[in-house]
């Protein structure tokens, strides 16, 4: 490994405890794995794989990536980044584009 490059594997359990009007109940599983690499000039692209298993849809597995790039600014607190996710399970989408900005309150 190096300084520039992070890896941050991370996993979200979900469950309802409550349904409101017949809501279906939620129960499933996500796991998250980025790899971050930190380029010069306050830049980053980030590559992720994603899963989900839905304990409450007979344990359907659901699976997609993510890349994204980023730029941070020196001397503003604020960040923009772009993304593009594609799902691997088919769906109405073929792929999915978001564009972020963040102001960070110092």
């Amino acid at each position: 490994m190096t300084q520039r490059l992070t890896l941050s594997p991370s996993f979200e359990y979900n469950k309802s405890v409550a349904e409101v009007h017949g809501a279906a109940p939620q129960n499933f599983l996500e796991m998250y794995f980025p790899a971050t690499y930190v380029l010069p000039r306050y830049w980053a692209v980030t590559a992720r794989y994603e899963a989900k298993v839905d304990f409450e849809n007979d344990d359907y597995w659901t699976h997609s990536a993510k890349f994204a790039i980023t730029k941070q600014f020196k001397r503003q607190p604020l960040s923009l980044s772009l993304s593009m996710k594609k799902s691997f399970d088919g769906g109405d989408k073929e792929v999915q584009i978001n564009f972020v900005t963040a102001y960070y309150f110092r």
